[in-house]
């Protein structure tokens, strides 16, 4: 039984519900924003990371926050990477910085 708990929600996801609430389709969401149909298609699908420009295309269109598309995004990335990475995490000294009693 896999006890990983859920990673964050893609922002394509976040997208597809304001779409659906909106009573529009990708198709017609992509004409409006000016992005590209296959492109808006794969992020909602959550096959592809959203971008600045496209995080930006839809703030105008929806008026979910730009950032908060961005920093979802992030999470998501972070929670990808972070177990890939460990191993080479672990090789990485922490910096002493004589001033900082707790590094971040």
């Amino acid at each position: 039984m896999d006890t990983t708990p859920p990673g964050p929600e893609h922002p394509g996801k976040i997208l597809r519900t304001a779409f659906k609430a909106f009573g529009i389709s990708v198709e017609e969401a992509a004409r409006r924003s000016g992005v590209d149909g296959n492109t808006l298609r794969k992020i909602v699908y959550g096959e592809r990371r959203i971008s600045a420009m496209v995080s930006l295309r839809m703030e105008r269109l929806t008026g979910i926050s730009a950032l908060y598309l961005l920093r979802k995004q992030s999470e998501l990335d972070l929670h990808i990477l972070r177990p890939q990475m460990e191993k080479d995490l672990s090789l990485t000294r922490r910096a002493d910085i004589p001033h900082m009693k707790d590094p971040i």
